[in-house]
């Protein structure tokens, strides 16, 4: 019978790459599989693995379906996000000053007839 890799949530948090406050929060939340055993908090290596392949897969499913994943931008497409939602007297002053460069000072040294 072979035994299976505990940690504490010291070395869950190092295995994980966060701190052990995370970690506490992790297993209290029930996000990561952990066992308290006592007033400790008991974690198996292959229940912290099983969970960071699921995390993996959960973020390639996301971009696959376009979602936007914690920061990156969908390079299937080349369009651009821009903004985002701005009141209407905000969106109005843009348009105003959009147009009244367009519409300013005309230039002094053009001719006409």
């Amino acid at each position: 019978m072979q035994t299976e890799r505990t940690m504490d949530v010291h070395g869950a948090a190092a295995f994980l790459h966060v701190c052990p406050s995370t970690a506490y929060e992790l297993a209290r939340n029930g996000d990561v599989p952990a066992t308290k055993v006592g007033r400790s908090w008991v974690f198996l290596e292959s229940d912290l693995v099983n969970f960071l392949r699921a995390k993996q897969n959960e973020q390639r499913q996301k971009a696959q379906v376009g979602e936007v994943v914690k920061g990156e931008v969908c390079r299937s497409t080349k369009e651009e996000r821009l903004g985002g939602a701005i009141s209407q007297r905000q969106a109005e002053r843009e348009l105003d000053s959009l147009l009244a460069r367009v519409t300013g000072r005309k230039h002094r040294n053009s001719t006409t007839s």
